[in-house]
């Protein structure tokens, strides 16, 4: 009967040391499974904050760009003012050079 009640402790310690054995595998499954997360969240933070980088960069050089086009198309355009400008100086100065002539 000894024999029979110490077998049946060793079964129930053998069990608890299993269930004990279980536990930890999964406590460290269950660190490691959050460390991965961690890393997986860390590296997409830094994707992210990339991809904003990049993006912020991309907008500010077409911001430039569309500034210098601005300031090309001004440029044309007070070019061609001061070119008509110029023409009619100058065709009010013919007009003006011809009257004298007819009149002296």
């Amino acid at each position: 009967m000894a024999d029979k009640q110490e077998s049946s402790v060793l079964f129930s310690l053998n069990e608890l040391m299993r269930l004990e054995e279980d536990r930890s595998q999964a406590e460290i499954a269950r660190k490691a499974a959050a460390a991965k997360a961690a890393e997986e969240a860390r590296l997409a933070a830094e994707r992210a904050k990339r991809d904003e980088e990049e993006r912020l960069r991309r907008e500010e050089e077409e911001r430039i760009r569309a500034e210098e086009a601005r300031q090309r198309e001004e440029q044309v355009r007070l070019e061609a003012i001061r070119a008509a400008e110029l023409e009619k100086a100058k065709a009010e100065a013919e007009a003006e050079a011809d009257e004298r002539r007819r009149s002296a």
